[in-house]
């Protein structure tokens, strides 16, 4: 009987990691990327090696009409009660947006709301879009500071003109380059769920023969 151990043993092995696997590729960062700036507020001349993800969950159950309202109304209980918010919102799809520290909790919360048609996990690096934006505030900060110092300096009202309205481009510069800093927070520090419902068809009477025949058919040939 001692030959059959290692086989059962390498079955166990390798059903362990697949469940491993699994549950990583369910494990999406807790918090944003502290890859950047620590506040998107402030400049700064380093940048983290650190990769900055956001993660999208997509699902799609499929439900009996009458229940679609139902579960509508516990997703948005269960919203609150994660501490999420909705960003959109229809008669049967919603996307909601949860921390990314609790997203797992929520998840656990739905997976089983109905029977599931189809589910997905989007993830995207946005770490060069976030550091090249990154360096273009720093960049324009520091030249606001250098149009704030020659304003002081300036000895006709041409000159004045002229830096104020360098000036005031700059600082709208500043101000879109904050502006998608921010977004970008905001889509780490958040897990985006993208969940819609579809209508279950319901066989009539002729139909249910040839659904049992299916169920029976497919019995003899496979088996979970």
């Amino acid at each position: 009987m001692k030959p059959a151990v290692l086989p059962i043993f390498g079955l166990i092995l390798f059903f362990s990691c697949s469940s491993a696997s699994a549950r990583r590729d369910m494990a999406l960062p807790q918090t944003r990327a502290e890859s950047a700036t620590s506040n998107p507020g402030e400049s700064t001349d380093t940048v983290s090696p650190k990769r900055i993800m956001t993660y999208s969950v997509y699902i799609r159950y499929k439900s009996d009409p009458e229940k679609i309202p139902v579960h509508m109304e516990s997703l948005k209980v269960l919203t609150a009660k994660y501490s999420g918010f909705m960003v959109s919102f229809r008669s049967a799809s919603m996307e909601i947006k949860i921390p990314a520290g609790r997203y797992m909790e929520f998840y656990e919360a739905i997976k089983n709301l109905d029977e599931v048609e189809y589910r997905d996990i989007h993830a995207l690096d946005i770490t060069d879009n976030y550091r090249n934006t990154e360096i273009r505030l720093n960049n324009a900060r520091k030249l606001r500071e250098r149009l704030e110092e020659l304003l002081k300096k300036a000895q006709t009202v041409d000159d004045t003109i002229s830096i104020e309205k360098e000036l005031a481009r700059v600082t709208e510069t500043i101000e879109i380059h904050e502006a998608a800093i921010a977004r970008y927070n905001g889509q780490v520090d958040n897990t985006s769920f993208h969940i819609s419902f579809s209508k279950k068809s319901r066989p009539g009477p002729v139909g249910w023969i040839f659904y049992g025949l299916y169920k029976g058919i497919k019995w003899l040939i496979v088996w979970d």
